[in-house]
Parts: structure tokens; C-alpha cells; sequence
């Protein structure tokens, strides 16, 4: 299988949410920074549309919309909510999860910064992802 990635940078600093390695049930999604780094195999199960979906939504939105949208995987281990300020900067919220009910759970929870103008690439190149396992 054709592997695959798509990224979202930041517009303000040197954050990337990177979605890579995409399988018949999983995918991986890596947060990265100064000071700040998680990755996590995310489990997606075939033809996983649900971010997809979201971003697609996102990108739908000629203007700031006024509510939060929000996406989160299957077992919770990933979550992504965005919103976008009057002047059209989208902030995404993202929370990365380890293992529920480990002895040393962890989490890792940081915004990243984009714009409006960008969220139809984003859409396109989420497409392009997920399609890789639905077949499209």
C-alpha cells in the first residue's frame, strides 16, 4: 500500500501536526515543536471518513464561522476542534492521548495557528490521506 502524508504547519511558529502512515485500520500523527513532541498510532478503521469530513466541513466555510467544530477518533485518543477569528485566522486545538488506563498515562495538548485561505488544501491533501485506504 501506497503510504502516504499531509501535514498542517503553523503560520505563528514552528508547529506541524503530521499525519503519516496510514494502514487498513491505523494511522499515525505525529505533533511537533520547540519544546513539545508526541506521535501516535491511531486506530482508523477502513474507510475511516471521519476526518475527512471535518476538514472538508472546515473547508466549506467562506467566512469565520461562529462555533467550535470538532473531530475526534474512534477510541478517543486523538482530537482536533477548530475555531476562526473574525479576521480569518483558524486556530486548531489539538489533544494527543497515550494508552487509556495505563499506570503512566499521558497527554500532550497544544494550538497551532492557520488560515482560512488555507483549509481547502488542508481538505484536499486529508482526501488525498485517507483516500489511500478507502480507495479513492
Amino acid at each position: 500500500m501506497e503510504d502516504s502524508s499531509f501535514s498542517i504547519k503553523s503560520t505563528s511558529n514552528d508547529k506541524e501536526l503530521r499525519f503519516f502512515g496510514i494502514g487498513e485500520y491505523v494511522f499515525s500523527v505525529e505533533l511537533r515543536g520547540a519544546g513539545i513532541y508526541a506521535v501516535r498510532e491511531i486506530y482508523c478503521p477502513l474507510g475511516s471518513s471521519e476526518f475527512t469530513q471535518f476538514f472538508l466541513r472546515l473547508a466549506s466555510y467562506e467566512r469565520p464561522w461562529p462555533d467550535i467544530e470538532q473531530c475526534t477518533s474512534l477510541e478517543g485518543d486523538l482530537s482536533i476542534s477548530a475555531r476562526c477569528s473574525a479576521l480569518g485566522v483558524v486556530t486548531f486545538s489539538i489533544s494527543i492521548h497515550g494508552l487509556f488506563g495505563v499506570p503512566e498515562e499521558w497527554q500532550l495538548s497544544s494550538d497551532l495557528t492557520s488560515e482560512l485561505g488555507q483549509l481547502p488544501k488542508i481538505a484536499a491533501a486529508s482526501g488525498r490521506f485517507f483516500g489511500v485506504v478507502a480507495g479513492t
